[in-house]
């Protein structure tokens, strides 16, 4: 690539930029391009043969000049530094210096401006072309900027019509999202009123529980299973208040969704975060009633064993068993009620993140925006 590079084309003139090509494919620019302008790949040519064409065809029809002074872009001099001693104006004296480019007083990078000085008798024998047709080429680069204006007016219609209509499918996302999500917290808002519940019971048949394994005759040689029963109800109460704080988060969460929905004008650029985050805890109240219900069957087998060596009740015995089948059933159901949670929430959170895909390419878009109106 480093045989081409790139110009801009105002009329019928192509003026090089000073754009470069790196060798790792991406373009450096420096400051002679704007938003909506057009650039050509043009194929160098020979530099020193391009400058003598140029000049013998400016100098067509004319006496031989008294002088010169030439304004050398510095980048033109610095992209060619290797050919410049080749270049002789050996005939006539030049004086010169070299700035940044420009034509027509425009700003044009690596562009070489002249002012050439005649002697003549007659001035209307002397028709020099590029005179002639100063007026045509002043209205060529006037026209030029009037159409990159039209251009990023044009630019700007369609990016806003994209940014319209993906706002349209982005709304009608949210709208999918908040309904799910209502549905959800409700589901979440019946776990914990049943959590509720079973917490309450779950209290008083503990206390019956314990009561009648520290009544019982056997103590003495039941220790080790009665202590264990014990730990493993104390595990259960604090599953239940991690359960409870959980069902709090969800609550809170739902406000956020609510807002963050209503947000939407602005992208709801934190609608991901909510879901994510909702199916998060979704999935810490999965993990905590599933070590709850890991938590009642060893209470239901050390019954079981006390049971086998107790001379309670079978009546009383019988109660406990019942009690602990009941709870581990109860729990079964909110296990699967949680799982079905956790699948609706992670289903929208693979559509959030192609909204939030959405959101960022409408950032990209904000900000083309925002570079158009810079001029």
């Amino acid at each position: 690539m480093q045989e081409y590079t790139f110009a801009l084309k105002i009329g019928e003139d192509y003026l090089i930029s000073p754009m470069e090509i790196n060798p790792d494919k991406t373009l450096f620019s420096y400051c002679d391009i704007e938003s909506a302008q057009e650039l050509c790949l043009l194929k160098k040519t020979n530099f020193i043969e391009a400058i003598k064409k140029d000049y013998e065809k400016f100098s067509l029809n004319k006496p031989k000049p008294l002088g010169a002074i030439f304004n050398d872009c510095i980048l033109r001099r610095l992209h060619n530094k290797e050919h410049l001693n080749q270049i002789h104006f050996n005939d006539f004296p030049i004086v010169g210096f070299s700035s940044f480019g420009e034509i027509y007083g425009v700003g044009i990078a690596k562009s070489l401006v002249a002012i050439f000085f005649y002697e003549v008798e007659n001035f209307n024998d002397f028709k020099p072309r590029y005179l002639k047709t100063f007026i045509q080429k002043y209205s060529d680069f006037k026209y030029y900027y009037l159409n990159i204006r039209a251009q990023k007016l044009e630019i700007t219609n369609e990016i806003n019509k994209i940014i319209l209509n993906q706002l349209k499918q982005n709304t009608s996302e949210i709208d999918k999202n908040t309904s799910i999500f209502k549905e959800i917290f409700e589901e979440l808002e019946n776990i914990k009123r049943s959590l509720t519940t079973i917490s309450e019971s779950f209290t008083n048949f503990t206390n019956y529980l314990e009561y009648n394994l520290y009544q019982s005759e056997e103590k003495m040689n039941l220790e080790k299973e009665v202590q264990s029963s014990l730990k493993n109800i104390d595990q259960l109460n604090s599953i239940l208040d991690l359960i409870s704080g959980i069902a709090e988060q969800t609550s809170l969460l739902s406000l956020n969704a609510g807002i963050e929905a209503a947000r939407a004008g602005k992208l709801g650029r934190g609608f991901a975060v909510v879901a994510d985050e909702v199916r998060k805890l979704s999935e810490n109240t999965q993990m905590g009633l599933g070590e709850m219900e890991g938590a009642i069957k060893l209470v239901i087998q050390t019954i079981q064993s006390i049971a086998k060596s107790s001379n309670s009740s079978t009546q009383e015995m019988n109660f406990i068993r019942d009690k602990s089948n009941e709870f581990s059933k109860i729990i079964s159901n909110l296990i699967n009620s949680g799982k079905e949670i956790s699948d609706k929430l992670e289903q929208r959170s693979n559509v959030s993140e192609d909204f939030e895909k959405n959101v960022n390419q409408l950032k990209c878009y904000e900000d083309v925006l925002a570079k158009l109106n810079q001029y």
